[in-house]
């Protein structure tokens, strides 16, 4: 009797360990079927690379890389961005799960500054066979975005849709694929104004004019308007939400009017 008491006591203890061992063998396959899911979306996930091994990967790259390349987020503050927009490819190499992500990485030397650019029109002085009617001169630029490097010797003409391609990836990073012209020598109108390049406004830039009444403002963006007169102007801003009231000048031919910000 003490016998088979003593061998069903350890049965029932192998039985105990055999579903443990069950249990911890679902646990595993579960994460691993997790991992292989995430990994399956071509896109790296916290599951089968912590946080922590990643900010380790990254930070033996960087240590590697040339001064003039580096990552395009702070490792410590945006960590999450290279989850969101690392692409990945998975396979199993023997008894491993063999990752290869595609890290991204800036050159620095191909650091462009980038600019929405106006036409701004500006009033003409002198004598119209329109003699009740103002004039507005103006040049036709050949984008509406600019984008040009730190040493203003290369420069790229964008679209809106190439912009908002430019916002959507992480730190605003772009894989600009358009041509790169030089500022030397260029014939273009909108890289002549930028560079303050007087002479070469006459022969790449011709102007347009056109009709108008003034004085005239026009909505610059957010809480900025543009004033064209040829007069000085004196104008009264109130900011109710503020109770409060100012006098601003404005000279001729241009100014910029900015209203009240609102809180």
């Amino acid at each position: 009797m003490k016998l088979f008491t003593y061998m069903y006591s350890k049965l029932e203890l192998v039985i105990e360990e055999i579903n443990s061992a069950i249990q911890r063998s679902v646990y595993y396959f579960t994460h691993v079927q997790v991992q292989l899911n995430a990994l399956s979306l071509q896109k790296l996930s916290p599951n089968p690379i912590s946080p922590f091994n990643l900010r380790n990967v990254l930070e033996q790259i960087n240590d590697q890389i040339p001064e003039n390349i580096g990552l395009p987020s702070d490792l410590g503050k945006r960590l999450w961005d290279y989850y969101k927009h690392i692409s990945c490819i998975t396979f199993v190499d023997t008894q491993q799960l063999v990752i290869i992500a595609e890290i991204p990485l800036i050159d620095y030397t191909q650091k462009f500054e980038l600019y929405k650019t106006y036409a701004v029109p500006s009033p003409l002085i002198g004598n119209f066979s329109f003699s009740d009617t103002d004039m507005l001169g103006y040049y036709k630029i050949e984008s509406n975005f600019f984008a040009i490097n730190h040493q203003r010797t290369r420069y790229v003409l964008m679209d809106a849709n190439q912009v908002q391609g430019c916002y959507q990836t992480y730190s605003h990073v772009c894989k600009v694929r358009e041509p790169q012209y030089v500022t030397t020598n260029d014939n273009r109108c909108l890289p002549t104004l930028f560079l303050g390049n007087y002479k070469g406004k006459k022969r790449n830039c011709k102007q347009y004019t056109k009709q108008t009444v003034l004085p005239r403002a026009i909505h610059f963006g957010d809480d900025l308007y543009l004033v064209m007169t040829m007069e000085r102007l004196k104008i009264f801003i109130t900011c109710s939400e503020r109770n409060s009231k100012k006098e601003i000048q404005n000279d001729p031919p241009v100014g910029v009017l900015q209203l009240c910000r609102h809180q």
